[in-house]
């Protein structure tokens, strides 16, 4: 059995962070906690599968999820996209309890966000599609004890009422381009402009109050661990 992640499972507050296909060492995330950053969310693989790699970009490693808590960024995951994806029901119950799987093999503990990246959907497929995808996978990640979020972005094929309607999730993400809202709830994480700092290219995203309360779940730094980490640059 993995060893959890040394942090603790925390309601986010309104604040500012990012999400990146970059991988951070330490060092980086101090930077960006330093400069008024509070969490990062970084990529995991859709296969069941866990990155070593430590460089370049790509899907996250135990060692650097260890950096950026001990970097001091709170921590959140999502699953890599693929574009011109046709969704079926089936492949939402293997991508989820894969996403479950690697959210657990790098450390993470129950409570926690795990995010679904929807966009860039096949032509050919239709809404239900779409929608009967995302429940299976938000059923599989709620199964394994993680919060199921879905990222909304753009050619989704979901609506303002089918976001609300017909989907199980209660936590949503924005995307930076324009998408429908969601209906009576809304959105609780809005993603902003995209930069290069600190030599990183990142969107920056904000996270807040949702119209039902609903805040985001993170792992953030355990205060007694910052500055302690295995991976360095």
């Amino acid at each position: 059995m993995t060893d959890l992640l040394p942090g603790i499972v925390q309601k986010s507050g309104s604040q500012i962070g990012f999400d990146t296909t970059t991988r951070l060492d330490q060092a980086k995330a101090a930077e960006f906690a330093s400069d008024g950053f509070t969490f990062c969310v970084r990529y995991i693989s859709r296969d069941d599968h866990v990155e070593t790699a430590t460089t370049g970009s790509g899907s996250m490693s135990r060692a650097e999820a260890e950096a950026i808590l001990a970097g001091g960024l709170a921590l959140m995951p999502v699953q890599f996209a693929q574009k011109n994806f046709a969704p079926t029901r089936d492949q939402g119950t293997t991508l989820g309890t894969n996403a479950a799987k690697n959210a657990a093999a790098l450390g993470f503990p129950e409570g926690v966000n795990v995010w679904c990246d929807v966009e860039a959907i096949d032509s050919s497929s239709t809404t239900q599609e779409v929608v009967d995808y995302a429940n299976a996978w938000a059923s599989a990640v709620s199964s394994a004890g993680y919060l199921p979020g879905l990222y909304v972005g753009p050619n989704s094929k979901l609506t303002t009422s089918v976001l609300y309607q017909e989907l199980s999730f209660q936590h949503y993400w924005k995307s930076a381009a324009w998408v429908p809202n969601v209906d009576t709830r809304g959105y609780q994480m809005w993603q902003s402009i995209s930069m290069t700092k600190f030599g990183v290219y990142i969107d920056v995203d904000l996270v807040g109050i949702d119209s039902k309360q609903g805040r985001p779940y993170w792992l953030a730094p355990d205060p007694e661990q910052l500055g302690q980490s295995r991976f360095e640059a």
